[in-house]
């Protein structure tokens, strides 16, 4: 609907003219009902989704079937937090011993009484230690990290495959497999990525993703490469369009990352050493960055670099208002004149293309001459560093 979750619900002041009564703000709404349609159409094909995997055909056929329940995946992760689920797993057990009627008969089965489930203190279970569900996917890449194979791995993957990479980057940091000998190996995946795909993402590692993904794409970065191009039979241009979600490579240490499309808000905040390339960012990209390289090669929102202490990024100005989006009490703009920024500058567009196959840099690439007056280098003002 347009929602740039501002904080002004309350006030009336609503800049996108969704939560006001304001009759100058509400024609800025930019909502349709198509757009609502859609929304639950997607929603409703998640639905049959699921309700397929239970093996029922409809919402109704889903009322009173206790049998269904369990405490499996998040469930149990909060379990191991400390959550005692045994009195409700237990009520589960007697009803499925003790099935009833459309109007509660037991057929004369006289129900046993449930005793009151401990309260305070004497209810906290201790988190247990160890044993977390590693996703089958990073089971997969362990494996094959283990038995040292060649070929890449692939993979479908779907928006319910959540963190994928991090534990296949924690089993590395643990056992250095690879024993720091600079040996990278590929994993390459199709589909829409769930959220954190690539998170803490390890050097030994580079994932590339025909698809796109969700929010915090590759936070906590460590060294790893992420390669995200659209799918090869898309057909929409790919610089006008989002292939990753907001706050992409959140505190990011190392590693580089190439995205063939547009990112959301909040791309790369508190990034202290990664190189990234993207097409085009949200509001507030870049914010408290203290190191790294970032290069946009497209428009920005607005609030760019806020609190950015170090590092760098090479923006693409396009429409010339670049000044006016970025935050310049913290920024010093300058083009990109100097021979060493215009070799990184150049080097880092065509490693872009080349790992992307990305037509906007490809254009930008050959004709070098005309774009490079056109990118602005914003980096952090003189004696604001840590």
């Amino acid at each position: 609907m347009g929602c740039v979750a501002c904080g002004k619900c309350n006030q009336d002041r609503c800049p996108v003219g969704i939560a006001t009564q304001n009759p100058a703000l509400r024609e800025k709404f930019k909502g349709k009902p198509g757009h609502l349609a859609s929304f639950f159409l997607v929603l409703a094909h998640d639905l049959r989704i699921l309700l397929s995997s239970l093996g029922v055909r409809n919402l109704d056929d889903l009322a009173g079937r206790w049998d269904l329940l369990d405490f499996q995946g998040r469930g149990r992760s909060v379990a191991d937090l400390g959550l005692a689920f045994d009195s409700i797993i237990s009520a589960l057990e007697i009803a499925k011993r003790y099935p009833v009627d459309e109007e509660g008969n037991t057929d004369g089965a006289a129900l046993p009484v449930l005793p009151l489930p401990p309260a305070g203190l004497r209810a906290f279970h201790g988190a247990s230690k160890g044993g977390a569900k590693i996703p089958e996917m990073d089971g997969r890449i362990i494996a094959f990290l283990d038995g040292a194979g060649e070929k890449p791995l692939e993979f479908t993957i779907r928006n319910s495959d959540r963190s994928i990479g991090a534990a296949a980057s924690g089993h590395l940091a643990r056992h250095r497999i690879s024993g720091g000998n600079g040996i990278r190996h590929l994993v390459r995946f199709k589909g829409s990525a769930g959220q954190s795909f690539g998170a803490f993402l390890a050097r030994e590692l580079r994932f590339e993703l025909e698809g796109e993904a969700n929010d915090y794409l590759g936070k906590g970065l460590s060294g790893g490469v992420l390669v995200l191009r659209p799918p090869k039979e898309a057909e929409y241009p790919a610089q006008d369009n989002a292939i990753a979600g907001n706050v992409c490579l959140f505190g990011a240490t190392s590693g580089d990352a190439y995205l063939n499309g547009q990112a959301g808000e909040r791309f790369c905040v508190r990034n202290s050493g990664a190189v990234a390339v993207v097409e085009g960012v949200g509001n507030h990209a870049c914010e408290y960055m203290t190191g790294g390289t970032v290069v946009v090669l497209g428009l920005t929102g607005v609030n760019f670099g806020a609190g950015m202490s170090d590092g760098r990024a090479y923006v693409l100005d396009e429409d010339g208002l670049f000044d006016t989006r970025c935050n310049s009490a913290d920024l010093d703009l300058s083009p990109c004149v100097d021979p060493q920024d215009e070799a990184e500058l150049k080097d880092l567009v065509e490693r872009h293309a080349a790992c992307t196959g990305s037509l906007k840099a490809g254009c930008i690439l050959a004709a070098w001459d005309e774009y490079l007056p056109r990118f602005v280098i914003a980096c952090p003002r003189a004696g604001e560093g840590p």
